[in-house]
């Protein structure tokens, strides 16, 4: 979201630090500030608004942070197993007879005693040839696993080295967007001396010369009237002033009008957080002598002298540090054994989540015994019900936030996923951690599903669990929003943090949930019966808007930016909720009109995280 208001603030300060005004500078369209573009416009002031806005705007426009893109090193190729030692054929039984030559001829004369000395004979070859398979299998064994324990080191070489590439051009790219964080303030601080030049190019480029065309001279009062229009035709400036002067003065002036200049000047004042120009007076310059004029008409008229400059503001920017994926070092091998187990061969990988990867890299915040969390995702229902992509992954992702950076114990958090988030599961749950809350204790409260406005009792608000149709969910008392609220803000604990990333409209993504409601959206009665001192709420969006996804980073809208400024250490509710606020407005005007999300913040505000 552009702070219009910050803008206003930094040209107060230019206006309050250039005139005895409290709010007021004048400033004179003359002869030099002209230019020779020629620029036909119908509406000249309400083109000074547009320009001066432009101007500003431009200089106020960060640099775009480094490329690196051509830099980051391609991930490095999982190494070729050599192929698997191939078990060796025993011999597993051989038949000697007596009479019988081991090739099969028949010899008869073989007396019993030299039967035994074949038999052993061969039994001895058997054992021989036996032991040299095995030692020989075992050998090509090592050799294998021996190249494998290579191959692994020289891949977990590679990818450090690799890595390290990676986190060197991360740090560059993180110290090039403090820079141009440094580069915006300055920036600011020095806006006041560039607003009169932005002013004077504004008024040269779209208004031309003011200059006077004709004149009349009344002797007897000593009085020249001229008429004054601008070298600009197509902006319809004329005005009719008189002057007092001398008949000699005067013969000269008409004797050589271009030398006398028009001094039109303007007001230009700020109105709480408009921009207001209006035509002040006219003077005439000759020979470095001012003649202070005045309107020969009773009363001074123009549609095009007045006009409210409204200005973005691109000072608050919004660059998102560029978190690349570093590689699992770990080959996860597991050798061949002589047994003749199958080798088999992993590499590990996390799933792509941008707020757990970033969190792996923060230190754990101190356990707390009297934090609580309350998590619910619902991405999939029972009965038909449209899914909320990525509700399950931000529920998740959530708790885990509140475990590592607010201190939550593993054993005081409760996650409802799915068909686990059943109507009964939910209650039951929800009053066991009631129940455990002692005096003092915090609560962190989050829903991530669909929400039901029930028409019969005026759009009165309900959460929907797994297993119940969204059109009988008044039957459900318990889940009526305004009745969970009751619940958390009566318990024992001292302060409730509630985020819920649910429109309540009857529609999510674009889609609907009740039945005959088609796409329309409908407008959820306000929920405000709760404990406001210590108690507060961030909702996902206001009105009939949607709750959006955000399919770039696998989460949902609200909730990625939720967590994202947790990450960053603001756990300030309210400053966490303007941020929240500036970037899901910002983000969702990109997905289109229809998809426009503003978060909403009720409750005590001076709470933090």
């Amino acid at each position: 979201m552009l702070d219009t208001n910050l803008i206003f603030k930094l040209l107060f300060i230019f206006l309050t630090s250039n005139t005895i005004f409290a709010n007021t500078i004048n400033f004179t369209w003359k002869k030099s500030y002209t230019t020779n573009q020629v620029i036909s416009v119908d509406d000249p002031m309400g083109q000074i608004r547009v320009d001066l806005a432009r101007q500003i705007n431009e200089y106020l426009k960060p640099r775009k942070a480094i490329n690196i893109e051509a830099s980051i090193p391609k991930e490095i190729p999982k190494p070729v197993l050599p192929p698997k030692v191939v078990k060796p054929t025993y011999i597993k039984k051989v038949v000697l007879k007596q009479g019988i030559n081991n090739d099969g001829s028949r010899n008869k004369y073989e007396t019993k005693k030299e039967f035994l000395i074949r038999k052993n004979t061969q039994n001895e070859l058997y054992i021989k040839k036996s032991e040299a398979q095995k030692k020989a299998y075992e050998d090509a064994i090592a050799k294998r696993n021996a190249k494998i324990e290579k191959l692994s080191q020289q891949y977990k070489r590679d990818v450090q080295k690799r890595n390290a590439k990676i986190l060197k051009l991360q740090k560059l790219v993180s110290d090039d967007i403090e820079s141009i964080k440094k580069e915006q303030e300055i920036k600011k601080k020095n806006l006041s001396k560039y607003v009169n030049i932005f002013i004077k190019n504004s008024f040269r480029t779209y208004l031309g010369v003011p200059y006077v065309t004709t004149t009349d001279y009344f002797p007897d009062d000593e009085i020249m009237k001229a008429t004054i229009v601008s070298s600009d035709q197509k902006h319809s400036f004329k005005n009719v002033v008189e002057f007092s002067v001398p008949p000699s003065k005067a013969r000269l002036i008409d004797s050589d009008l271009k030398k006398l200049e028009a001094l039109v000047s303007y007001k230009i004042s700020l109105d709480k957080d408009r921009l207001n120009i209006e035509f002040n007076s006219i003077d005439l310059n000759y020979d470095d002598k001012i003649y202070q004029a005045k309107s020969s008409q009773n009363k001074y008229e123009h549609k095009y002298l007045q006009a409210s400059i409204e200005l973005k503001d691109p000072t608050n920017i919004s660059l998102e540090d560029k978190q690349l994926d570093l590689q699992e070092e770990s080959l996860m091998v597991e050798l061949q054994k002589s047994e003749l187990k199958d080798v088999t061969y992993r590499v590990t990988t996390n799933n792509h989540n941008e707020i757990i990867k970033r969190l792996n890299t923060l230190d754990n915040a101190p356990k707390d015994e009297k934090k609580w969390v309350f998590a619910i995702g619902l991405e999939k229902y029972d009965n038909e019900v449209p899914p909320i992509a990525y509700s399950k992954q931000s529920a998740q992702s959530f708790a885990k936030v509140a475990q590592k950076l607010l201190g939550v114990p593993k054993e005081n958090t409760f996650v409802l996923l799915n068909s686990k988030a059943t109507s009964g599961k939910i209650k039951s749950d929800f009053k066991t951690m009631l129940s455990l809350v002692k005096k003092g204790d915090t609560i962190y409260f989050y829903y991530s599903g669909h929400g039901i406005p029930v028409a019969s009792e005026k759009n009165e608000p309900y959460m929907l669990p797994y297993d119940v149709n969204p059109n009988f969910i008044n039957d459900e008392k318990f889940f009526k929003l305004k009745n969970i609220y009751n619940s958390l803000s009566k318990s024992k604990a001292s302060k409730i943090i509630a985020v819920v990333d649910s429109c309540f409209s009857g529609s999510t993504d674009g889609a609907s949930v009740i039945t005959g409601v088609a796409a329309a959206r409908l407008k959820a009665k306000k929920v405000d019966a709760f404990d406001h001192k210590k108690m507060v709420i961030l909702s996902a969006g206001r009105g009939t808007q949607y709750s959006n996804m955000f399919k770039k980073k696998e989460q949902r809208l609200f909730s990625y930016y939720v967590m994202n400024a947790l990450l960053e250490n603001d756990k300030d509710v309210n400053s966490l909720y303007k941020d929240v606020y500036n970037n899901v407005e910002r983000q969702s005007r990109k997905m289109g009109n229809l998809k426009l999300q503003q978060p909403t913040l009720i409750g005590n505000k001076s709470l933090s995280f």
